[in-house]
Parts: structure tokens; C-alpha cells; sequence
């Protein structure tokens, strides 16, 4: 039989059994309802569907529906639902409808069980509510409530024992709207225009009818105790005699309910849909199927027919999944576990809600495992795994676990009952609701929701309290008990506040806000507020710390941040410190801090004696400091661009590189890659519409100690210290001058470290700093490692650049930099090469008798690219050169320690200049060892090779070796004697080219 046959057939079929059921009734043909009355579009197959669908439905009262026939297989969204019919829908109004040639209005005629409409469904033929004002609302009310239709409001005001009349909204939005019912204790009559009005084209008043008729559906005004808008079930059905796919269906369970299966599902956070088999045989025996994919998105190649079956949407509902209210934790990861190294805490739980308790009971607990059936049948008793990290932490530490059997959830704070609502000084007793004023006895200011326990506590009268997120006047105090609070008349409705009980018998310990933390402490810090922490979005460093002074010297040892927040009494291995780059003043609560009674929020102040104050002696800061937040350098500014772990790794690059002034960094969470961009500015030159990039994950940093002028000392390596095996002694010092001054006073003390906390401070060494290897360093972001500069000593390295020239110092170059972002023009130089680096140009200019200055490029695209110029210019002037801020322009210096065109250099035809004869490399790996024709032929492999910049030659045996030192780096322990081989260095430009030619 033809597909559209069976379908037509089928649908005749619906049809026929729909008329004899009678729940609806067709009130208007070839009308289509407006999409503004249109509460849910549903995909369905006859007209029984999308009765059963209108019948079966508990977010909203469904009181009629449009449905369209299906005129191909892949027709879709053919049924709308709505909460209205004809007794409020005009339809001869293109308002209300409009003209559809195959849609059809259908309205409810009956109600009974089949059904499911009677008397207490607040649907009847005399209202209880009638018009009084259009397009106006209450300006003041007692309470609010969401609901889905007038009479569903009317209800609402009905139940409570005070409520004269209504405001009501039809349209509703969940996401920015408080409720569209609005319940007051005023009589209409009594309305006062404008001052108990407000105009609003979306809002209509109505007045409530109290006759006996209109009473309260179970005859009391008892308030209902479940959420109106929140369905009673798990699932909704949306289609029958189908099932899902075999290519949809992600899971499939044996379960002996509906019910069990939609728990099934609700437990998953990837399931959205479920199909259930209610009687008849499965091959397999399973009759619950899982899929990941929403109904609404479903197709025909998703569903197979089957009688026994029936597919079903997944809903929120208060099972301990996420979406319940008053949920303190949030699914963050599916098929994800915890790792045994962050493990915390083992339990054995029977859902998900009891894992998140046992979370919220321990106070280190940031997030957890659960685990709720094991794929493999097993039934070990650690199916709830708790741990110390946030969830951020374990994803940048790699301590995830892959298992289809577990899911990853974050604790929250916010949800009702969780840890931040309740402490040994108050509960909470109703969340969004604040204290009538009749029943205040004292009004007043409070920092936090501690202080406001505290302020209670205090007050013989005040057993109970309301505490509201407003700028003053947050704390009202009552002498009600929380057990004889009635909610209709004692509390109002208000999104802001929560309301709180004392608990009995802590009242010692409870009239301070915070027993263990000084609300002022020292010149370093200040307390803020208590029962806050920041959010992981706006903390910069987490860090353990013993007490909030410790906390306060990591915060001024960072240099951006300017608050922090502290829990006292920490737990062990828990990062209890959390640095942020925000100003106390420029925080917004409801979006930088989670409520949490265990932490305190403090400003960083800048004392006399604090750790890292500008008080202190400049040589104690770090070098670098922020000056652009939010931004980031434009590409045509910026040298160099690396990948750096941390802020301070970055401002060490840039302190190695002779162009850098400052940079930008990009901190973040995770192993990122080209975070740190070098440029030759300075901050104060900056032209922001031109050199700057608006993007919130970045700042710009200057750095500070290029020009650092010191006749003792220069800094060698930063956030380093020694190791042991490089120590000779090791000392308490005040400051680093104190260091620089005990380094001196030993004898044969070349390098020192000097660290900023801690008592034993100083490290002494006899080595030189190109003296140490890379196992005699070791990173610490808490030391720097200096060197004496030099006073003729003669414990250098070996230089051998010429024969007769002697090694600059350490501050002496034999170039300047002329101009910065400059080049020679076409005409203006005589040879142009291709070098590694400013040092090597520089080396061929003083090669070169006619060389006076050079143009020197950081940025090349390829080795073959050339990027030194050499001219015959003095310092050359304006139209001698030409603006490129890739290029920088160099003087080169003559003179007894820079070797020139009458320097006695050792020169060869083979492009090649020796640097130790006699002598070879000691340590070369087997990949360098080469052989070679000639000097030449050595010299070309070298010069191939990026990373070399020095080879031994020997001519017997044609043996080449290469070696990534320069010449003037080479130390007594890279060299060995052999009067058979000689070192060289590579030369380049002219004919020394890089390829084999010569």
C-alpha cells in the first residue's frame, strides 16, 4: 500500500475514534490561530495526536488547538496548542485568527477523566473575574505568581485569604519577567489613577468575585505547595505507535514503568527523548530507549512504526536532576569521571542529589563523580566521587577519566539548602520572599548575610530575619519564629531577598559576623565584606595560604592584583586564596561573587611594610607592570610572538630581547599557545586607534628594567633560584642590597639569589652565571637569580671572535641603536645579507672597512630572506631612510674592543673565520658528526643548518662537526685539545651564501 494511502487511512481512522471519544469539538474550519495565542507547536501524524497532546498537558491549561493535515511525509509542526477557545478568541478577528485552507479549530467540549478538565480546573461557564482596566497593571502589589491563562491567576488570588484583584500579562518571558500575576489586597474601586496605576498596552486589570460560587478549589485559602508552572511529570508524550530509531537510540534499558524509564533519562544529561513500550515482545526484552535527540527535531528516518511503542519528550522535573529548583550542583561534563589523583572523598549513594549533599557537607568539596548504573554490571560501592578542585582545574590538569557510566557535576551555592544558606547561626527558611512591614521591628545595613545573622543574634526580640541583595536598608529583623510564620500574611514576594531563622543556643559564637577574621588588618589589607568569594571568571590566581596575612603578600606580590578573597580555617590541600585583578569598588555582586558564609572578600592596601609596596625599594618589584587592561598589541607593532606558561616567563622573554619594551599576555585557564607578543614600545607612545586591539582576555604590560641602573649587580634570571649542589652559603638578609652586599663582602662570590619571603633568603655562589649548567638552576617564582657585574676577573668564558680582540664586558656592545623602527633606504646601502641575529650583522659590518651603520630586520619569513643592510652612512638622516616598524637602524662601533677592517682577524677564501686552532668540540651528537670535502664544503653544512653557529674542521679524515654555541659562549668544558682539528665560525653574505655555492 502507497505511504500517503496508509497515512490518509490512518487519519481517518484517529479522526473516527476522536468523534467518539467527544473530548473536542471543531469550532472554526480553514482558521489558523495567531502566532500570539500559539503557547507550543507540536509535530504530530492524525488528529488524535494532537488531541492526546492537548489533553496530556501540564506546563499550561489546554483549552483548544489548530491542526493542519498533514500533506507529506515530511511535514512537521502541524499542531498548536493554546490556552484559549472561542469564549475569548473573536473569530471573525484577523487579530485572532487568520484565513487557512487546510487548518482547522478544535476547542474542548467535555471534561471527565478521558479528558482531564473538571471543576477544579478553574474552567467554567461563569467566571469568577471580570475586566476592569485594560492596558494598565498594579503600581504596588503583594504578591506575584506565573500563570498560564486569567483564570489560572484568578485561582492563585483566590487561595489566599486577602486578595481583591489581579494584574495579569498574557504574554510571559521566564528569562527576564519576576511573573505575569500580579495579586493585590486592593478592591478595584478603591484604585487611586495614576497612584495606585501604571500604564502598560501588555497589562489588564481584573476584579476578583468572592461569592460562594467562586471559592477556592479544595475550599481553604492554603496556598499551593508545588510550583504551578512546573509540570507533575517527567515526560509528555509526543507521538504514539512509534518508537525511536535504531540510529537515534543511545541506550537501551529493561525498566517496569514509564515512570522508571523517564528517571532513566532525567538522570542522563544527553537525554532529551525516550520511547517506552507498554506491552507486546522485544527481541532483546528491552523496553526503554534512550536518544540524545529532542522530539521536535526528529524525522522519519529517526522513528519506526510499531503499536506497542510510543515516544516521549524529557522534561524538567524535581527529581535532583539540574533543572530542579534548589538544586546545588550543575552537570558540567557527561561520561566523565574524576581521576583517583584529585579524589577527595569515596561514597556509596543512592542518587545524585545524596552525592551533591555529601558535597555540600564537606566544606573543601568543589565538585563531584556520580556514577548511575554500571555499564559492566558491577557493583562496587563508589559510585559518588568527591574532590577538592573546581571543575576548571581538573580540565587544565588533565584529571578527567572517559566512562559512559559517570557524569561530572559542579557545586553551586545558590541552589535552596546548599552550603551558603544555611551555617551553625541560620537557616533558611523561605527563598524569595522578604518580611511584611507590620511584623519588622528594626530596619538596618548589613555587608553580608553573616552580618545580618550577627545583627539578629544580637537583639533579644529577633528570632527570625530577611536578608534582600539592595544597596541599603538589607536586613529586616522580626521577633516572629520561623515555625509561626504564615506566608500569606506575615511575608511578601520578592526575587531580591530570602528569609532566615536564628538556630537556638549559638548565640555566643553567632553576635560577631566572622569570630575567626578581623574586619581590618594592618596597612596590607582591609575587609570588604563576608560571605562571598569570587568567581572562577574573575580570579586571576588561586593559591593556599595559612592565614589572610599570607593570602595579602601573595596578592601584593602579583603584580595586577588589587583584591582577594580569603576562607579562614582552611582545610588541607585547598586553595584557599583567590587573587583577582578587580578593585573593591568596581565589583558587582551579582555577577563577580557567589555567596559563600566560609570566605571574606578584602582590599589589597598599599602599606608601609606590606610586601611589594611602592614603599618598598624599587630593586624589590618585579620588572614588569600593567598599564592597558582589556587590550592587546596590533600585529604591526608587535616583534616577536611566544607561547609562555606564566605572566612572569613572558616578561623574562621580553626582558631578554634587546628590541622589547613591553608586551601583551593572555591569561587563561588552560596550556595556550602565542599568548605573549613582544613589541618595541613603550606605553606611554602607545597610539591606541592604531597599536591597540580591544580584547578582554588581554592586557599590555611595560617592562620596567631594561634602563635599571645598578653599579653592583645586573639581573640574570628571574622567578629562579640556585640548587643546592650550586650554593655555598646561604643567608637572612633584610633586602636585595643586603644580598648584593654579603655577595660582596665573601670572597670569590660571583652570583647570589635573593628572594622577597621567607627567612632564609639569600643564596651565596662562587660560579659565575655562564658558568652554571641547567641543573644548577631551579624555577622558583618566589627568587631571582643576579651576578656581580664584572671587575676583571678572569674567570669569563672563552671569546675568540679574533685573535688579538678581547671579549666585551657584559654591558658593552659593539653597536647602538640609532632608530627605532627605520631602515636604510634602496639607495642608501652597499650589501645586503642574511644573518640569525643583531650580533651577527653587527659582526659583518665590522668585517667590512666601509661599514659605518646597519639596518637589522627581527622578522624574516624564510632563512633565505635577507635582513641585514650594510652602509657607508654616518648616522643617517631623513631621506636616508625609510619608515618600517619591522626594521630597526644600528651605529656600529670602533673601536680597541670591536673588531674592524684593520683588526687583525683571521680571514679565509673558504667563508669560514677561525676562531681556536687546535681545538675541537668536546660533546657533539652523532647527527652533527658529518664529513666534508673541504672548509668550504664544512662551512656550507653549517650555514644550511638554522641552529648551528660554530663547527670543528679536521682536514685528515675530511670529519666535519657541527655545533649550536657561538664562539663566544664556548666555556673550558665544551672544548677539548686536538692539534688535527680547528674551530670556525660561519660567515656570511657575499659569496658565503647560506646554499652550497661558492
Amino acid at each position: 500500500m502507497p505511504p500517503m494511502v496508509l497515512l490518509v487511512l490512518l487519519s481517518w481512522v484517529a479522526q473516527a475514534q476522536a468523534q467518539s471519544r467527544g473530548c473536542y469539538t471543531q469550532a472554526l474550519t480553514s482558521r489558523k490561530l495567531s502566532n500570539r495565542f500559539i503557547k507550543i507547536s507540536k509535530t504530530t501524524y492524525n488528529l488524535a495526536d494532537c488531541e492526546d497532546l492537548c489533553t496530556r498537558e501540564t506546563r499550561f491549561k489546554c483549552l483548544g488547538f489548530s491542526y493542519r493535515q498533514p500533506q507529506s511525509a515530511g511535514e512537521v509542526l502541524n499542531c498548536d496548542l493554546t490556552d484559549q477557545d472561542t469564549t475569548t478568541l473573536d473569530e471573525y478577528s484577523s487579530y485572532d485568527f487568520y484565513q487557512s485552507s487546510n487548518t482547522d479549530f478544535y476547542e474542548r467540549s467535555k471534561s471527565g477523566a478521558n479528558c482531564r478538565s473538571d471543576s477544579t480546573s478553574g474552567y467554567s461557564g461563569s467566571k469568577c473575574y471580570e475586566s476592569f482596566k485594560e492596558s494598565y497593571k498594579h503600581y504596588t502589589y503583594r504578591d506575584y505568581k506565573t500563570s498560564s491563562s486569567v483564570a489560572g491567576c484568578a485561582d492563585e488570588c483566590k487561595r489566599t485569604s486577602w486578595c481583591n484583584s489581579i494584574s495579569y500579562r498574557y504574554s510571559y518571558n521566564s528569562a527576564t519577567d519576576i511573573g505575569n500575576c500580579l495579586l493585590s489586597d486592593t478592591r478595584v474601586e478603591d484604585l487611586r489613577d495614576p497612584e495606585d496605576l501604571v500604564k502598560d498596552s501588555s497589562w489588564d486589570i481584573f476584579r476578583i468575585n468572592l461569592g460562594t460560587s467562586c471559592s477556592g478549589s479544595s475550599g481553604t485559602n492554603i496556598p499551593p505547595t508545588t510550583n504551578p508552572g512546573r509540570p507533575s511529570e517527567c515526560y509528555r508524550r509526543d507521538r504514539t505507535s512509534y518508537r525511536l530509531a535504531d540510529l537515534v537510540t543511545a541506550d537501551r534499558r529493561t525498566t517496569n514503568s514509564l515512570e522508571s524509564c523517564s528517571s532513566l533519562c532525567s538522570d542522563r544529561a544527553s537525554c532529551n527523548s525516550l520511547s517506552y513500550r507498554r506491552s507486546g515482545f522485544d527481541p532483546d526484552g528491552h523496553n526503554c530507549y534512550l536518544s540524545a535527540v529532542e522530539v521536535n527535531t526528529l524525522t522519519n528516518q529517526d522513528l519506526v512504526y510499531d503499536d506497542d511503542w510510543s515516544v516521549y519528550e524529557n522534561l524538567p522535573c524535581e527529581n535532583g536532576s539540574p533543572s530542579a529548583d534548589g538544586s546545588c550542583h550543575t552537570r558540567e561534563r557527561v561520561s566523565y569521571k574524576i581521576s583517583s589523583y584529585a579524589n577527595s572523598g569515596r561514597r556509596f549513594v543512592a542518587t545524585v542529589t545524596d552525592c551533591s549533599e555529601e558535597c555540600q557537607k564537606a566544606s573543601s568539596c568543589n565538585s563531584f563523580s556520580f556514577r548511575y548504573f554500571s555499564s559492566g554490571g558491577s557493583s562496587s560501592n563508589d559510585n559518588c566521587l568527591l574532590s577538592d578542585r573546581d571543575v576548571s582545574r581538573l580540565v587544565s590538569e588533565d584529571n578527567l577519566v572517559a566512562d559512559p557510566d559517570w557524569d561530572l557535576y559542579a557545586r553551586l551555592e545558590s541552589g535552596y539548602n546548599c552550603r551558603s544558606t544555611q551555617n551553625d547561626c541560620y537557616q533558611l527558611e523561605h527563598s524569595l520572599y522578604k518580611h511584611y512591614t507590620t511584623v519588622v521591628r528594626e530596619k538596618t545595613d548589613s555587608s553580608s548575610l553573616a552580618d545580618c545573622s550577627a545583627k539578629c543574634h544580637q537583639k533579644a526580640f529577633c528570632n527570625t530575619f530577611s536578608y534582600g541583595d539592595t544597596s541599603t536598608r538589607n536586613c529586616l529583623l522580626s521577633a516572629l519564629s520561623g515555625r509561626d510564620i504564615v506566608v500569606n500574611e506575615d511575608l511578601v514576594s520578592d526575587q531580591y531577598w530570602s528569609v532566615y531563622s536564628n538556630i537556638e543556643g549559638k548565640f555566643g559564637k553567632c553576635e560577631v559576623a566572622s569570630p575567626t577574621s578581623p574586619t581590618s588588618n594592618s596597612d596590607c589589607y582591609k575587609q570588604d565584606r563576608a560571605g562571598y568569594k569570587y568567581y572562577n571568571s574573575v580570579v586571576r590566581e588561586a593559591v593556599g595560604a595559612r592565614d589572610v596575612a599570607k593570602c595579602s603578600e601573595s596578592c601584593h606580590q602579583a603584580s595586577y592584583c588589587r583584591s582577594f578573597t580569603f576562607k579562614p580555617e582552611p582545610y588541607l590541600s585547598t586553595k584557599n586564596c583567590y587573587l583577582s585583578e578587580l578593585s573593591v569598588a568596581n565589583v558587582k555582586q551579582n555577577l563577580d561573587l557567589l555567596q559563600d558564609s566560609d570566605w571574606i572578600l578584602y582590599e589589597s592596601l598599599d602599606g608601609r611594610d606590606c610586601v611589594g609596596s611602592n614603599t618598598i625599594d624599587p630593586s624589590d618589584n618585579r620588572c614588569y607592570s600593567k598599564e592597558r587592561p582589556g587590550y592587546k598589541y596590533y600585529s604591526t607593532v608587535v616583534r616577536d610572538v611566544v607561547s609562555t606558561d606564566t605572566l612572569a616567563l613572558c616578561a623574562e622573554k621580553c626582558g631578554r630581547e634587546d628590541f622589547c619594551n613591553s608586551f601583551s599576555y593572555r591569561f587563561s585557564q588552560y596550556n595556550d599557545q602565542d599568548n605573549c607578543l613582544l613589541s618595541i614600545l613603550n606605553t606611554d607612545k602607545i597610539l591606541a586607534q592604531s597599536d591597540l586591539v580591544a580584547d578582554q582576555d588581554w592586557d599590555i604590560w611595560q617592562y620596567k628594567c631594561k634602563d635599571q641602573a645598578n653599579d653592583d649587580w645586573i639581573v640574570r634570571e628571574s622567578a629562579s633560584k640556585l640548587a643546592g649542589s650550586a650554593v655555598d652559603t646561604t643567608s637572612a638578609v633584610s633586602s636585595l642590597k643586603a644580598c648584593s652586599r654579603r655577595c660582596e663582602d665573601t670572597r670569590q662570590c660571583k652570583t647570589f639569589a635573593f628572594s622577597g619571603q621567607g627567612y632564609t633568603n639569600c643564596q651565596i655562589s662562587r660560579l659565575s652565571f655562564s658558568n652554571l649548567g641547567r641543573y644548577d638552576l631551579v624555577k622558583d617564582a618566589k627568587w631571582d637569580v643576579y651576578e656581580l657585574k664584572d671587575r676583571g676577573n678572569t674567570d669569563s668564558p672563552i671569546y675568540f671572535p679574533t685573535t688579538t680582540t678581547p671579549r666585551p664586558s657584559i654591558g658593552e656592545k659593539c653597536y647602538t641603536r640609532a632608530r627605532t623602527g627605520f631602515r636604510h633606504y634602496s639607495g642608501s646601502y652597499r650589501e645586503h645579507i642574511n644573518v640569525r641575529d643583531v650580533l651577527e650583522c653587527s659582526n659583518e659590518c665590522g668585517r667590512k672597512g666601509f661599514c659605518n651603520t646597519f639596518s637589522y630586520r627581527y622578522f624574516v619569513s624564510d632563512s633565505n630572506t635577507d635582513n641585514c643592510l650594510l652602509s657607508d652612512l654616518p648616522t643617517p638622516v631623513a631621506n636616508e631612510i625609510l619608515t618600517d616598524s619591522n626594521w630597526d637602524v644600528y651605529t656600529q662601533l670602533r673601536n680597541s674592543r670591536c673588531a674592524s677592517s684593520t683588526s687583525p682577524v683571521i680571514l679565509t677564501d673558504d667563508c669560514a673565520e677561525s676562531a681556536r686552532a687546535g681545538y675541537r668540540h668536546f660533546s657533539t651528537p652523532p647527527k652533527d658528526k658529518l664529513k666534508a670535502s673541504s672548509l668550504y664544503d664544512c662551512g656550507s653544512k653549517c650555514r644550511r643548518e638554522t641552529y648551528c653557529n660554530s663547527f670543528s674542521f679536521r682536514q685528515y679524515g675530511r670529519d666535519c662537526y657541527l655545533s649550536n654555541l657561538r664562539v663566544d659562549e664556548l666555556q673550558t668544558r665544551d672544548i677539548t685539545y686536538d692539534r688535527d682539528w680547528d674551530i670556525f665560525r660561519p660567515l656570511f653574505g657575499g659569496s658565503c651564501s647560506s646554499g652550497t655555492g661558492g
